[in-house]
């Protein structure tokens, strides 16, 4: 199964969250990226699907990408092939599918997210404690959050204004662009 968690404000917390729930239940899993993530200690940076496999056999888990190739302490994403072939290893696939520069609320670029091919599932999260803050202080790639919402920046947001960022920024175009995946939304509070 491969589930891609996109959206912003939660996004690796709740990746961690699963990869525990799923260990504990004696599944092997792979945590990767299709963007930038933070590397753990024990991440593997690779981009080879065998020593990914070689990983998941010994350890039953695996976080792996490649180096960002800007020295930061994040991986990027695996090769698509390399992502498919590592994927048949593992029971579980968690992938940080889109990227929130640290903000708790975001609305996409068409170019986003990058939900790999075989998604069985999206998980939307967004941070709703955002709610009361501005667009300014909240959002990544502001002003498309100002479109949709037909706002300033100096906008507080409301719940009702973020439901409508996760409807219109994700759940409509996704479940038309990947209709055999289920779709799960997530508030992170």
């Amino acid at each position: 199964m491969i589930i891609a968690v996109v959206g912003s404000g939660g996004k690796t917390t709740y990746i961690k969250e699963q990869a525990a729930l799923y260990l504990a239940q004696g599944k092997k899993v792979l945590v990767t990226t299709t963007t930038h993530m933070y590397a753990e200690e024990d991440t593997l940076f690779t981009n080879d699907a065998a020593e990914i496999c070689a990983c998941l056999q010994t350890k039953g888990y695996c976080m792996a990408g490649q180096r960002a190739e800007d020295g930061s302490a994040k991986i990027c994403g695996l090769s698509p092939d390399v992502l498919a072939r590592a994927a048949q290893c593992a029971d579980v696939v968690l992938v940080e599918a889109d990227g929130s520069k640290g903000k708790p609320v975001k609305f996409p670029a068409k170019h986003e997210p990058v939900i790999p091919g075989g998604t069985d599932r999206i998980v939307i999260v967004m941070g709703f404690f955002a709610a009361g803050q501005t667009i300014a202080e909240a959002c990544h790639r502001q002003e498309l959050v100002c479109r949709c919402l037909d706002a300033s920046p100096s906008h507080r947001l409301t719940e009702a204004d973020l439901q409508k960022l996760v409807e219109e920024g994700y759940r409509k175009p996704l479940a038309r662009m990947f209709p055999q995946a289920e779709i799960i939304f997530k508030k992170s509070l």
